[in-house]
């Protein structure tokens, strides 16, 4: 329990931040794919009394957003558990079509993708998890975009080619 002091002088408030826990409501990145730590896992229950996991996520690996705060949350309504469904099995955990037990702190430190978008909320915009899948896939699936993308310029390279060609071959002809 944080401790407050009134001082005698002029209304000074000498306040025991020491055991304060930090909240906000995470840290702005820009919107894109990538691979977050969970920090900490636990039932919240909110203002409509509806209970749900909240997982305090961290950016992983390199880059300008490593290590900012992304909070996802899965709630436990029977028509949501999708969402659960799919984080859990994000994490590489096998999710049998049958009642589970599941210990939050066993997630803490496991690693999933992450797609990240902005979202408006209260006249403010913050960055929200909206899809999740295993740490990798992103990546594989941008290289495999990146390889359509080299073909598609071969072959665009290549059409040029026999139109110079062609256009060669007219030029010929017309002398």
């Amino acid at each position: 329990m944080a401790k407050v002091k009134k001082s005698s002088k002029g209304g000074v408030l000498k306040i025991d931040m020491t055991d304060v826990e930090e909240k906000r409501s995470g840290d702005r990145v820009d919107p894109g794919d990538y691979t977050v730590k969970i920090m900490s896992a636990e039932v919240k229950e909110s203002q409509a009394g509806k209970k749900y996991i909240n997982l305090k996520t961290n950016i992983d690996g390199k880059g300008e957003f490593k290590g900012s705060t992304i909070y996802h949350t899965c709630s436990l309504q029977p028509q949501a558990l999708w969402n659960l469904r799919n984080t859990l099995e994000a994490m590489g955990i096998s999710v049998p079509k049958k009642v589970i037990s599941l210990r939050l702190r066993s997630l803490v430190g496991k690693k999933f993708g992450a797609t990240i978008d902005d979202e408006e909320y209260e006249g403010t915009t913050r960055s929200k998890i909206v899809d999740v899948f295993k740490p990798g896939v992103a990546k594989k699936k941008a290289e495999a975009e990146e390889e359509l993308d080299e073909d598609d310029e071969e072959d665009e390279e290549e059409e040029d080619e026999n139109e110079d060609e062609d256009d060669e071959e007219e030029e010929l002809e017309e002398l």
